[in-house]
């Protein structure tokens, strides 16, 4: 089947499934050919991006490899949690679809939004006298736009170098280390990206170009 029809099919699919599921379900249908504005179609209104929001940070985990390609084993997604920017809390299920060749070209996200469900049972829980933790971090950032998407792969790879710094905290070999992460994952490639290191890492663009620089010859 071509992409153009794989996508055709989703779009009904998410439609019907929408208006099964009710208010409380968003489906949203993502072309990959382009990652940086994906999003192609949305039933219902649960996260409040538009048509044209890139794919989400963690699909983008998923799904890139090294060399900037899409991985084609790459497996769907079930029942992770996300939060939206107005601060829902979601359950997630992401589908990925191939065409006739094995390639991954498209994918589906389904999207609950749990937090009339959360409150109910932390009502319930308060009455009862027990107590939940629902403070747990988020799996999934639902992105407006691409560069937060890449803010929040470029925050992850600092945490796991800093080990609890702050961006700004952390010294020349720990940003180099950052970059040199960020470079296996061709972030790069990416128009902007650079500006963005930069400014969380709190140092010039030149800076960031002479860490490149510094890891491509070392190849």
């Amino acid at each position: 089947m071509k992409r153009t029809d794989i996508i055709d099919t989703l779009i009904a699919t998410a439609d019907g499934l929408q208006r099964s599921l009710g208010e409380s379900c968003e489906v949203t249908v993502h072309d990959l050919t382009d990652l940086r504005y994906s999003l192609v179609h949305i039933a219902g209104n649960i996260s409040g991006r538009k048509l044209g929001a890139p794919i989400t940070d963690l699909i983008y985990k998923r799904l890139v490899q090294e060399d900037n390609t899409i991985s084609d084993s790459s497996e769907n997604l079930f029942n992770y949690r996300s939060a939206t920017k107005d601060g829902r809390v979601t359950r997630n299920t992401t589908l990925f679809y191939r065409n006739g060749d094995g390639k991954i070209v498209a994918c589906m996200s389904l999207t609950f939004d749990l937090t009339n469900l959360i409150v109910a049972k932390e009502t319930l829980e308060e009455i009862v006298g027990l107590g939940m933790d629902f403070s747990a971090p988020s799996e999934e950032n639902l992105a407006n736009n691409f560069h937060e998407t890449m803010d929040s792969v470029i925050l992850e790879i600092i945490a796991t170098v800093g080990k609890g710094k702050e961006p700004t905290q952390l010294n020349k070999k720990e940003k180099v280390k950052v970059v040199e992460m960020l470079e296996l994952r061709k972030v790069f490639e990416f128009r902007g990206v650079v500006l963005q290191v930069a400014r969380i890492l709190d140092m010039s663009r030149h800076t960031v170009y002479n860490y490149l620089k510094e890891i491509r010859s070392d190849k």
